[in-house]
């Protein structure tokens, strides 16, 4: 796709969704769209939380359904706000403008509803998405839905909880009579909750990111296309355990069907609760690939969102902020999240478990931006400004200890962005030669996972807005 930094002639908002349009044609022909959908009625009526977590078909009765009462459990309904469309149409501010253009500008994402197979309706209702995800965390827990105090909130929590102690895990036993609506908004702490962005630009931005997440399993299931986050192990003669069943678990998952889900879920399972147990006995480099593994199945049950979705990625996180507590502990303060230059590495194999805690440490930021995770933290980052960045992809995808020496000494004199601060810093100043020629040497060697932190850039740029 070819690059782009001039700026649109024609650019405007829908008056009724927010969704940013740089054709006056498209915007005209969605508006007509967006009327027509927000004054159907909506009269269908919609299970009670017991029955559409279990999937079972619901009787709608009220205050109880026959099933809820048959079982003797807490009956509640969603409730729906209607909301009355603004049908006029206005004009953005300036404000909004220049910062539509500091979402990617060397890119030419557009936002007219044709470019690339994009749905008309607002971001992004893409088949399964919304059994994927949660709904917005205002929903359950108001007030906490910027970046900047979710970043702190994780920041702040404490690192010293027991690594052995299975005490506050779920019980996987179904719901006891009696229980009450802190027991139904306990559920959806148990796993993640998806932040709410003011704006669509922020909200095109969350997607974007959630996009390319829900790709990482299927990246899994070959060796050459791993995800960004895990490295291929070219010079091994064969991949480390957990990995290589993770891998078997992401082709198991990719060709899934409705006779295979139990026995998918039944794995998943079983590697959960064996790190569990043996995250006490593990090795740093094993806590590492435990945790990658960890990571993939928490985006699968993500995104497959089964009737044991809430306890399944309670565990999951649990146990992945077992083992990144753990790792914290046996590496110190500054080895899950030091820079190259700061702690160097001996050996290549000593720089791939590095890069590969900053990359993991990447990821996790990433996830913060999009999802509240609760008192899940990522251990060893205080700051958005100390988290260090990844390095170039042709040193990080080497396959030979010779290729990586050499494309290490060719970054190495280009002075490169090493923290998440300077690339914020960066963007701001863009104009400015030295910023520019660090931004240069940025895009030109990074990957997905650096596109994803750009991502991470503008959002952190919006929330301070």
């Amino acid at each position: 796709m070819p690059a782009s930094t001039v700026r649109p002639a024609f650019l405007s908002f829908c008056s009724i969704c927010q969704k940013a349009f740089t054709q006056e044609k498209s915007l005209n022909r969605h508006i007509s769209y967006c009327r027509r959908t927000n004054e159907k009625s909506r009269n269908r009526l919609q299970s009670c939380a017991a029955c559409s977590s279990s999937k079972t078909k619901c009787t709608f009765a009220k205050p109880q359904c026959a099933r809820c009462q048959r079982k003797g459990i807490s009956c509640t309904y969603p409730q729906i706000q209607q909301e009355t469309p603004n049908t006029s149409h206005t004009e953005p501010n300036p404000s909004d403008i220049e910062r539509f253009h500091l979402l990617v500008p060397d890119t030419t994402f557009l936002f007219d509803g044709q470019s690339h197979g994009l749905p008309e309706t607002n971001l992004p209702p893409i088949e399964g998405l919304a059994n994927g995800l949660l709904p917005d965390s205002n929903s359950f827990f108001p007030g906490r839905n910027s970046l900047k105090d979710h970043v702190s909130f994780a920041a702040n929590t404490a690192l010293s909880h027991s690594l052995s102690s299975t005490d506050h895990l779920p019980s996987t036993s179904g719901t006891t009579p009696g229980s009450d609506e802190r027991t139904q908004a306990s559920r959806y702490e148990m796993s993640l909750v998806r932040l709410s962005h003011h704006g669509s630009v922020a909200d095109y931005v969350c997607d974007l990111i959630i996009y390319t997440l829900r790709a990482f399993p299927r990246m899994m299931c070959r060796r050459a296309s791993f995800p960004p986050f895990i490295h291929s192990y070219w010079h091994w003669p064969a991949l480390p355990e957990k990995l290589a069943s993770c891998m078997s678990i992401a082709q198991l998952f990719e060709a899934r069907s409705p006779d295979t889900r139990p026995f998918l879920w039944r794995a998943i399972d079983t590697e959960e609760r064996r790190f569990r147990e043996e995250t006490g006995a593990m090795s740093v480099f094993e806590l590492q690939w435990a945790s990658q593994a960890l990571m993939i199945y928490v985006i699968m049950a993500t995104i497959e969102h089964d009737a044991d979705y809430s306890s399944r990625s309670m565990r999951l996180l649990h146990t992945l902020k077992a083992c990144g507590l753990r790792l914290h502990a046996l590496l110190g303060s500054d080895g899950c999240s030091a820079t190259e230059e700061n702690h160097p590495s001996a050996t290549w194999d000593d720089w791939i478990f590095a890069e590969t805690n900053r990359r993991i440490a990447c990821l996790w930021l990433l996830i913060c931006c999009v999802f509240n995770t609760f008192d899940c933290p990522c251990p060893g980052i205080g700051t958005l400004e100390h988290t260090p960045l990844i390095s170039p992809k042709a040193m990080w995808e080497a396959r030979t200890q010779e290729e990586w020496k050499g494309e290490k000494d060719f970054h190495s004199s280009r002075a490169p962005i090493k923290m998440f601060g300077e690339l914020i810093d960066a963007r701001r100043r863009p104009n400015d030669p030295s910023n520019a020629r660090k931004l240069e040497a940025w895009e030109a060697g990074t990957d997905k996972l650096g596109f994803l932190m750009n991502l991470a850039v503008t959002l952190a740029e919006r929330e301070k807005d």
